[in-house]
């Protein structure tokens, strides 16, 4: 128990010290069995991820560079075994966007923030083992994500700012492939490292935040996609008493990202 402990401990380490943008591959990447149920509670919280130029303020400027930072997720996995191979979930919970960077053309730095409100979607993992008895598996992981936040604030260097509105609406859709092994400590304890490529697509518009600067009422449009789609991810499970479950995974290249989960199964 103590050396699977330490091994958590020190993937956690170096997921913190180089963590994307896209959705957990694990959690839990391996099947939990025929028409078997399981609950998942994951946190996705999102470094950096560079998204599209384009948009524009009625001020006149448009947006030259754009990325989203400091995004947190928290939800719900509720998941049912439909073959001895195959998951499937629906998720549920909140999301909020704690900074949106853009740069204006007339070259003002845009910092938005909103509030934190329903996040809903859902997923599979498919599973297949190289050998009846083998501890080596593939995989194939499907999610898909759907949030639309309240403006909370908008900031823009060198100007006053008030009576910020406006929704911004977030679609993000996944798939991808893994490889991993499942190393068996003794009857109760495993541990299961795996990493996978995946091709995330993810898109951010608003039809309208509005905003008074300097006495004037602007509003501000964008409809845009991340800037790079394809990533790869590491992460690994820590099996513990055969129903529950715990996961780290970090996720690079589409961004930067890292998530941290529990699932048990009834």
């Amino acid at each position: 128990m103590r050396k699977v402990l330490l091994l958590a401990i020190v993937f956690a380490v170096c997921l913190w010290s180089s963590v994307s943008y896209a959705a957990s591959i694990g959690n839990k990447i391996e099947p939990i069995g025929n028409m078997k149920f399981a609950v998942t509670a994951e946190g996705n919280f999102v470094i950096d991820r560079d998204i599209k130029t384009g948009g524009s303020s009625t001020s006149g400027s448009t947006i030259t560079s754009f990325e989203f930072s400091k995004v947190n997720q928290e939800y719900a996995k509720l998941m049912l075994g439909v073959t001895d191979y195959v998951n499937i979930y629906a998720k549920l919970g909140s999301s909020k966007i704690g900074e949106a960077k853009l740069k204006f053309s007339s070259g003002e730095d845009v910092k938005v923030e909103s509030d934190n409100n329903f996040l809903y979607g859902g997923g599979f993992n498919a599973v297949y083992k190289l050998g009846k008895e083998s501890k080596y598996f593939v995989g194939l992981n499907g999610d898909f994500s759907f949030y639309r936040v309240n403006t909370d604030k908008l900031d823009i260097t060198g100007t006053s700012v008030s009576n910020v509105s406006g929704k911004i609406k977030n679609i993000e859709c996944q798939l991808g492939g893994y490889a991993g092994m499942r190393m068996d400590i003794n009857d109760n304890v495993a541990f299961v490292p795996y990493a996978g490529v995946f091709w995330n697509r993810f898109n951010t518009k608003t039809g309208g935040i509005k905003y008074t600067a300097s006495g004037t009422e602007y509003t501000l449009t964008y409809d845009n996609d991340a800037d790079d789609e394809v990533g790869v991810g590491v992460g690994a499970d820590v099996e513990l008493f055969k129903n529950f479950t715990l996961n780290a995974e970090g996720r690079f290249l589409a961004g930067n990202a890292i998530s941290f989960g529990g699932t048990y199964k009834f």
